[in-house]
């Protein structure tokens, strides 16, 4: 083992000290701008990272250059400089840690190695100027906020073997333009495609049984045909303002529809409701002009609140009988 140091820094700057490290390993939670330097506080060697030939190289005292001095910065975060002074990223380890590149507004691009498993919560929220992320096979957890914000991002599929995206994870992502979500989700939750208003799926995995608050508000080229069969709740505002939202039918185990939740889906063309459903929430049709529901269940107990307002295709409706 070794104890390194930036070898750019000042004596009376002793920081930051790494400890810990040896030179048979990777440097995890290093940051080594442009490929500085570190030397041994014991010694005085120099040495550098090379990822390429993932090792450590001593540089020579006199001649030479000690191992690849490439413009990559050698750490778990990578960073070199692209076109238009924007930046291009590339990180390699097992988990991208909380708020790795919060706000790097001006990161361009990034790679991620194959073996990242976890991408956590804030990793690149506010990367606003980030158009494109090469992600791996190895993800399965995509934790909340992690991409929130990325205006730019223009990602079209994710990994098949993604089991958990978290709340608010794309939300304000307005370019993202998911074909199909990874088929292992079970829920889909609060805000975490709100504002995503390119994003154009027709279908939800077959084993989603809850969608969360607000979880599509906003998605105007949103083109659900169908939701899965088993869908249990669907939250406040899930689907507010989704006008391709042609939804003919809901699922017949669906029993909580919250308030607002389709509200302004004008191509929304129901006319039956699920057996099941005890309660019409506040707004939940508001505005939904293609709405021709002519039997309200002998489930529901309460209808509140402006829930058909604005439903201009309602004509007449009828309560159905106990059996």
């Amino acid at each position: 083992m070794i104890t390194l140091l930036r070898a750019s820094y000042q004596d009376e700057l002793r920081v930051p000290i790494f400890t810990g490290l040896s030179t048979d390993g990777y440097p995890e939670g290093t940051d080594v701008i442009n490929g500085t330097e570190f030397h041994c506080i014991d010694t005085g060697a120099k040495y550098r990272y090379d990822i390429e030939n993932d090792g450590w190289h001593e540089i020579p005292s006199e001649g030479g250059g000690g191992g690849d001095l490439s413009e990559w910065d050698y750490s778990q975060k990578l960073i070199k400089t692209g076109p238009n002074n924007t930046l291009i990223g590339k990180f390699v380890g097992t988990a991208v840690p909380t708020y790795a590149f919060y706000t790097e507004s001006k990161l361009a691009q990034i790679e991620l190695s194959q073996g990242v498993i976890k991408i956590g919560s804030f990793a690149f929220n506010g990367c606003s100027g980030m158009t494109s992320i090469s992600l791996p096979s190895s993800i399965k957890y995509i934790e909340h906020h992690a991409f929130q914000n990325c205006l730019k991002l223009e990602l079209t599929s994710l990994p098949s073997g993604i089991t958990s995206i978290g709340y608010n994870a794309f939300s304000s992502c307005r370019n993202l333009a998911l074909k199909s979500l990874p088929s292992g989700l079970k829920s889909i939750e609060n805000y975490v495609f709100n504002d995503c208003q390119n994003l154009a799926l027709t279908s939800l995995p077959s084993g989603v049984t809850s969608i969360g608050t607000s979880a599509f508000d906003g998605c105007g080229e949103l083109a659900l045909t169908s939701l899965p069969d088993g869908l249990q709740s669907v939250g406040n505002r899930a689907f507010f303002g989704c006008t391709n939202l042609a939804l003919t039918s809901l699922p017949a185990g669906l029993t909580t529809v919250g308030s607002n939740a389709f509200q302004n889906c004008t191509k929304l063309a129901l006319t039956t409701l699920p057996e099941g459903i005890n309660q019409i929430s506040n707004y939940v049709f508001k505005g939904c002009t293609n709405l021709n529901i002519t039997v309200i269940p002998y489930s529901v107990n309460t209808i509140q609140s402006g829930a058909f307002s604005d439903c201009l295709s309602l004509h007449s409706i009828s309560f159905k009988k106990r059996p």
